[in-house]
Order: C-alpha cells, then sequence, then structure tokens
C-alpha cells in the first residue's frame, strides 16, 4: 500500500464491500462473538473506525493509518506502506480451532489480495515481543520492515500453523509466528 491515506477511506471500501460467504467461518464467529459485533460481508460491511477520535483527519495525525471494521469481527488498520487485519479471537482460540484458522486465514487472504497485497505475516497479539511488530502499520513500515524486525528481535518464523501449535502448547509464552507469500499460492493451512 502507498498513497494518500484520506483516499484510502474511500478505497478501502471499494475493494473490499462485495460479497463472500463462508458459512463455516460464519457459523464458528457466531458462537464467539457478541451479537452485536456480527456481521456477514456484504456490499456495505466495511466502515470507517475512527478508534475514538473525531475525524479522519485527526485519525490520520494521530495514528498515522486509517481504521475500519468489518464483517465477521474483523479490523483493518491501513497504514501508508502496509495493513493490519485483526480478529476478535484469542490466540488459543486460533490455535485450538483447526476450522476456524483454516476458514479465517482464507478470509484475511481474501483481504490481503482485495487490498493488492503479497505476502501476509500472522503475528499473535498475546503480549510477546512479537505482538508489537503488528503495530508497525503506524510507523509507517512496509512489510519487508515489519519482517526484518521480526527477524531480528524474534527469529525466522514457523514453518506452518502446525509448528506454531506445537510450540505454543510446550511454552505459552513462545514468541512466534507466521510468514505467507501469496505469490506461492493460497494458504491451506
Amino acid at each position: 500500500m502507498t498513497g494518500d491515506l484520506s483516499d484510502i477511506s474511500v478505497h478501502v471500501p471499494l475493494r473490499l464491500n462485495n460479497s463472500y460467504h463462508d458459512a463455516e467461518l460464519s457459523r464458528r464467529v457466531r458462537e464467539i462473538i457478541k451479537p452485536e459485533f456480527f456481521h456477514e460481508w456484504s456490499e456495505d460491511s466495511w466502515k470507517l473506525d475512527f478508534a475514538g477520535l473525531s475525524s479522519l483527519e485527526e485519525a490520520i495525525h494521530t495514528d498515522n493509518c486509517v481504521g475500519f471494521t468489518g464483517p465477521l469481527g474483523l479490523r483493518l488498520r491501513v497504514g501508508k506502506y502496509s495493513f493490519e487485519v485483526s480478529t476478535p479471537f484469542r490466540l488459543w482460540q486460533f490455535l485450538e480451532d483447526e476450522v476456524l484458522r483454516a476458514h479465517l486465514l482464507k478470509a484475511v487472504t481474501r483481504v490481503t489480495t482485495l487490498l493488492g497485497g503479497v505476502e501476509a505475516l500472522v503475528v499473535p497479539d498475546n503480549a510477546t515481543r512479537s505482538s508489537g511488530f503488528a503495530d508497525w502499520v503506524m510507523k509507517p513500515a512496509t512489510i519487508d520492515e515489519i519482517k526484518a524486525g521480526l527477524l531480528s528481535v524474534v527469529g525466522p518464523p514457523c514453518k506452518s500453523t502446525e509448528e506454531l501449535v506445537a510450540r505454543q502448547e510446550v511454552d505459552h509464552d513462545y514468541d512466534g509466528y507466521l510468514f505467507y507469500d501469496l505469490r506461492s499460492g493460497p494458504v491451506d493451512h
């Protein structure tokens, strides 16, 4: 992503507001999140979210990014050079529920490709060193800068979700993350 952040408030919803239906993901999300935060993916499902600030201009000036709330409890922060998709799920839900994880990765991959991204990092928000790198979207940092930061502070990414799950089972404070190059094909695990 590059460009004027004020233009993003118009262009992002235009790219993302289309019909995408994943019945299994919808069912799982309905079971987990509060009803008021649930809505299906539709032609009007991505809304600007100023995160308590009063205007788009204030959000850009204060946070250096533009926020959106989306379907299925998804949230999006778009910075000048990268973006973050976050979910309402706890790390243990993502790790333990293989079906949820697989369907959620498909949805996040869809957002990434619709926004023109070709690489994705899956960084748990679990108070470990890796979790702070999601905030680099606000620096603003490119995905290459975020990957380099993770590599220098945390080490290389896990090779699969199975490796991340296995390491988390042994050490709940494990500082792992995943990297996907979407040019290699769809994320299927």
